[in-house]
């Protein structure tokens, strides 16, 4: 959202990214076996694609980096034409 000096929104506007994953088959011992690493704790999706979660994913359509968390290519891209951003 841009605002003038009021504080009242004169632009705005925004996207959304989707990624679908797809898992191997897995049985209850080797996603206990996951869980007792720790790692799946801090996620958003209980799995790290960018660690041992790996072993679990069998392929991606989209953008990885969405579901790393953030399309950055995307968001760059996004924040040029929205406010001008200019980048190196």
């Amino acid at each position: 959202v841009e605002t003038d000096s009021a504080g009242n929104a004169v632009k705005e506007d925004g996207f959304t990214d989707v990624t679908t994953v797809d898992f191997w088959e897995f049985s209850e011992d080797e996603a206990r076996a996951y869980v007792d690493t720790k790692e799946p704790m801090d996620k958003a999706g209980a799995y790290g694609i960018q660690g041992k979660g790996m072993r679990l994913v069998k392929g991606i359509n989209g953008d990885f980096f969405t579901v790393m968390g953030l399309p950055g290519g995307r968001l760059i891209r996004f924040m040029k034409e929205f406010v001008g951003l200019t980048t190196d």
